[in-house]
C-alpha cells in the first residue's frame, strides 16, 4: 500500500506504507542543508533517487528555471519515482546504476527498498540479484550537452559505492567552478563494497573539494571529519552513517 508522506511546505510524495517511519522527518538536517545551498535555476543531480525525496525537494527549490536529473537503478522503485516526479516539469528520470564506467552491472534488490545497490548490503541477506545498465556522471552530463558548470549540486546515496560514482565524475568535478555535494559516508556499506571508508575524506579532497563538513542527522548537528571518526569508533552496532557536505 502506498501512502503520502510530507517533505516540506505543501510538498508530499508517495511511498510504501512500510517506509512511513523512515520518511517521517527524514534526514532533517540534510534537508535543511540542501534547501540552504540550492539556488533558483540550479541543476541538481540525484544519484540513487529512490522514491524521490531529495529530487522533489530540489525541484521545488530550483523552480521552473532549474533542472533535476533523478537517477535510480531499482525497477521496483522506478514506476513510483516516475509518478512522484510527474508533478514537476523540471525533472528528468534516468533508469541506471552509476559508477566509474559504462556497461552493465549486477544489482541487488532488497525487500525494504532502501538497501538495494550494486554491492549487497551487509545487513540485508535476502537480496534478489538482477542486471542493470551502468553509467557514469561524466557521460550522463556530456550526453545532455554539459558545459563546465552544468550541475551545481549533486546528491549521492548508493549504499557503499559512492567512491566508484565519484571516480566516474572526475571530469565533471574538475571542470565545475561552483559545485556542492551531499554524499553518504557509511563505513560498513563501503567496506562491503570493497572500499576503505577511512580514506573517504582524503579522497574528496583529492577531487578538489575544499570544504568538507559532516552532516549528522542522527545527532542532528554538523561536525568535523575528525569528530565523526570518533563517533564511528564509539559505534558498536556497525550501522552508523552520516552525510557529508562537500563544496568546491
Amino acid at each position: 500500500m502506498m501512502i503520502k508522506s510530507h517533505i516540506v511546505d505543501d510538498l508530499y510524495f508517495e511511498i510504501p506504507e512500510s517506509l512511513e517511519k523512515i520518511y517521517t522527518r527524514f534526514e532533517p538536517l540534510s534537508t535543511q542543508v540542501v534547501c540552504e545551498h540550492l539556488r533558483p535555476g540550479d541543476t541538481f543531480l540525484d544519484i540513487g533517487a529512490n522514491f524521490g525525496y531529495f529530487s522533489l525537494l530540489a525541484a521545488h527549490k530550483v523552480g521552473p528555471g532549474g533542472r533535476v536529473i533523478a537517477v535510480e537503478a531499482s525497477p521496483d522503485v522506478l514506476p513510483h519515482l516516475k509518478k512522484n516526479l510527474a508533478a514537476f516539469a523540471n525533472t528528468e528520470l534516468v533508469h541506471a546504476a552509476v559508477g566509474k564506467e559504462q556497461g552493465t552491472t549486477e544489482f541487488f534488490l532488497t525487500e525494504d527498498f532502501v538497501n538495494s545497490g550494486v554491492s549487497q548490503s551487509p545487513f540485508q541477506k535476502n537480496a534478489r540479484k538482477i542486471s542493470v545498465a551502468l553509467n557514469t556522471i561524466d557521460n550522463l552530463l556530456a550526453a545532455r550537452g554539459a558545459g563546465k558548470d552544468m550541475v551545481q549540486f549533486i546528491k549521492c546515496d548508493v549504499q557503499g559505492d559512492e567512491m566508484a560514482v565519484l571516480e566516474g565524475a572526475r571530469q565533471s568535478i574538475a571542470s565545475a567552478t561552483r559545485l556542492k555535494m551531499i554524499i553518504e559516508w557509511a563505513p560498513a556499506w563501503m567496506k562491503k563494497a570493497g572500499y576503505e571508508p577511512t580514506e573517504f575524506p582524503a579522497f574528496l579532497e583529492s577531487l578538489g573539494f575544499t570544504s568538507i563538513v559532516v552532516v549528522d542527522d542522527y545527532l542532528q548537528k554538523t561536525m568535523t571529519v575528525q569528530a565523526m571518526e570518533e563517533e564511528f569508533l564509539k559505534d558498536t552496532s556497525g550501522r552508523r552513517f552520516c552525510n557529508v557536505l562537500a563544496i568546491k
